[in-house]
C-alpha cells in the first residue's frame, strides 16, 4: 500500500484458498485495526464504505453478509469471518466457514449500538445508512464465525431485499447516521448531479 500510495485494499481472498491453501481473515482484520481499511471478497463499494467510516469517523469497522434479514421484525443477522479484534469480545480463532481451512475469527460484537453502511449505484452515487443495536450474539456452524443480531429502529431493512445494493454491509459502532448524511449532501450528491446533468447535455 505505501508503495503504490494506496488509501485502501480489497483481497479477492477466495483465490488465497486455492493458490496458498489459507484464508486472509486475520490479516484482514489486524490491518483494520491498525487503521489501513482493508476489505475482502474484492468487494469495493464495500472498502469505500470502510474508507468513508475511517476517515470520518476514525472508527474501525466489520465488513458482514447479511445471514438472514426479518423485516416484520426490523431484525438482520450479520456474520462474516474477519473483523477487527477491538471490535469484539472472547475472541476464538477457528476455521474459515465456507472452505473449512485456514483462520477465521469467532468474536462478540461488544457495541451495543451500531450504524449500517452500504454504498452501491452505477456510479457509486446511492447508499443505504441505517442504525440499530445489537441484541444477540451467534456460534451457528453454518454460519461465518463471527455472528450478531441488530434490530434496525433507524432505516427500512426491507430495502436490502427489495431494492439492495448490494451483499455486504459496513458496520460500525455507535450511531452516525447524520454526520453520515450530512457529508454524503454536502459532498457527493453535487457530483451526482453533476453526472447527471452532463448525461442529459451530452448528445
Amino acid at each position: 500500500m505505501e508503495q503504490d500510495d494506496l488509501d485502501a485494499i480489497t483481497v479477492r481472498c477466495f483465490d488465497l484458498l486455492g493458490t496458498i491453501e489459507t484464508s486472509g481473515c486475520v490479516a484482514l482484520a489486524q490491518l483494520n485495526d491498525d487503521g489501513i481499511v482493508a476489505g475482502c471478497e474484492g468487494d469495493v463499494p464495500a472498502a469505500l464504505a470502510m474508507l468513508w467510516v475511517r476517515v470520518l469517523l476514525d472508527r474501525p469497522s466489520w465488513i458482514a453478509n447479511p445471514a438472514s434479514i426479518r423485516a416484520a421484525s426490523r431484525e438482520v443477522v450479520l456474520a462474516h469471518c474477519t473483523i477487527a479484534p477491538s471490535m469484539v469480545d472472547d475472541i476464538e480463532l477457528t476455521t474459515h466457514f465456507e472452505s473449512g481451512i485456514g483462520v477465521g475469527i469467532h468474536g462478540r460484537l461488544r457495541a451495543t449500538e451500531v450504524t449500517l453502511v452500504r454504498l452501491g449505484g452505477s456510479n457509486l452515487d446511492r447508499r443505504w445508512i441505517a442504525e440499530g443495536r445489537v441484541v444477540g450474539w451467534g456460534d451457528d456452524p453454518d454460519l461465518c464465525r463471527t455472528q450478531a443480531t441488530g434490530v434496525v429502529d433507524r432505516g427500512d431493512v426491507g430495502d436490502l431485499l427489495d431494492d439492495p445494493l448490494g451483499n455486504h454491509l459496513v458496520v460500525v459502532e455507535g450511531r452516525h447516521t447524520q454526520r453520515l448524511e450530512t457529508w454524503w449532501r454536502w459532498a457527493i450528491a453535487p457530483v451526482g448531479e453533476s453526472l447527471g446533468q452532463a448525461a442529459l447535455d451530452s448528445p
